[in-house]
């Protein structure tokens, strides 16, 4: 809220309080002068409060002078805001001895006029004042709060966005210098399947340029990634490779974060020694609960009977999608791990 519409809503509140005053108390008039003149000085209060001792001198720590500044000003009005009141007193007892004097006679009256005001007059101003420059004061430090609370979470979600791009900017070479190894040791058995293998690498390197760009995507388009790298691992050996893709899916468009499964398919492929030891398998599967809001999403592999020698990039994939999945899914997933005598990762997100 800008500071001139706080100011004007300050003062509205502060006129209604002295209408309802001034009714309650059967005053002839809604608003008497001198009750006009003390909702002026609040709003020179109010003002000052806003355009001045909040900003300049707490907001900026500066605490010894905006204590002394709000002492001074606050005796400053009541001061003012009190002789205003006296005078119309005195003025109102000159006219009321006038008109008495002139039916009755009574000179005893003017004795009246001179009569001491009470103490707490000024006691009671200065405890409005006090209270309109510090409710005026706390409104200014809950909008600062506000304002704050808005920056800190506007930079949290820049951050976040920043790390979500470096995150996907390390899962996509690591594909790529993967997919080019199996290329490349495909383009020593077979010249027609590289180039097919180049075509599957063409698709998924297009969905990682333009579709992962989004911050959710369709399932299915998760799928035909996955489809593809798995055709693009198979092409490398001569026979076919006891791997198992079930699906699910009750809607096709439900939407997930783009490259969320692939990194555990890569690194089943990758710790299963798939093709090459004889009771390898790796075993997926991708369901979508609509009734539930759920997607399971499951790999299982085989551990190999040799100890496989890993390579000095592995690991970035595992780290960033457990990076990523709390980014995304904060407290919509759950990651089941499993190292028996199968390695098995099991993933609920809620959609």
């Amino acid at each position: 809220m800008i500071k001139f519409i706080r100011f004007i809503l300050q003062i509205i509140f502060w006129i209604i309080i002295w209408i309802v005053v001034s009714v309650s108390q059967n005053y002839t008039n809604i608003l008497s002068i001198t009750d006009i003149k003390f909702v002026l000085f609040q709003t020179i209060l109010i003002g000052i409060v806003i355009y001045f001792s909040t900003p300049s001198l707490l907001f900026q720590k500066k605490y010894y002078l905006y204590s002394v500044f709000t002492i001074v000003i606050l005796l400053l009005t009541t001061y003012f805001t009190t002789r205003i009141q006296i005078r119309a007193d005195i003025i109102n007892e000159i006219h009321d001895f006038g008109h008495l004097n002139h039916h009755h006679g009574n000179h005893g009256k003017l004795g009246m006029v001179f009569s001491v005001i009470p103490p707490s007059r000024s006691f009671i101003n200065f405890l409005i004042l006090t209270v309109t420059y510090f409710m005026s004061t706390i409104i200014e430090v809950f909008e600062l709060v506000k304002i704050k609370e808005d920056e800190a979470v506007l930079i949290k979600n820049e951050n976040l966005s920043n790390e979500l791009k470096l995150l996907k900017s390390q899962i996509n070479p690591h594909f790529l210098f993967n997919s080019l190894n199996n290329i490349y040791a495909l383009s020593a058995i077979d010249t027609e399947k590289t180039q097919q293998s180049i075509s599957y690498l063409s698709s998924m390197l297009r969905y990682v340029l333009y579709d992962c760009d989004q911050k959710m995507v369709s399932i299915d388009k998760e799928i035909v990634y996955i489809e593809n790298y798995i055709k693009l691992f198979s092409m490398k050996s001569s026979k076919e490779l006891p791997i198992k893709f079930d699906i699910n899916l009750g809607d096709v468009k439900t939407q997930v974060a783009p490259m969320i499964f692939l990194p555990y398919v890569e690194n089943a492929f990758k710790h299963s020694n798939i093709g090459r030891d004889k009771n390898s398998f790796i075993n997926i599967n991708l369901l979508n609960y609509i009734e539930k809001n759920e997607i399971y999403f499951s790999v299982e592999n085989s551990k190999p009977v040799s100890q496989i020698v890993k390579d000095d990039v592995g690991g970035i994939g595992l780290r960033n999608v457990k990076k990523r999945l709390s980014i995304l899914y904060p407290s919509k997933h759950k990651l089941k791990i499993t190292n028996n005598e199968t390695f098995k990762v099991e993933l609920f997100i809620e959609t």
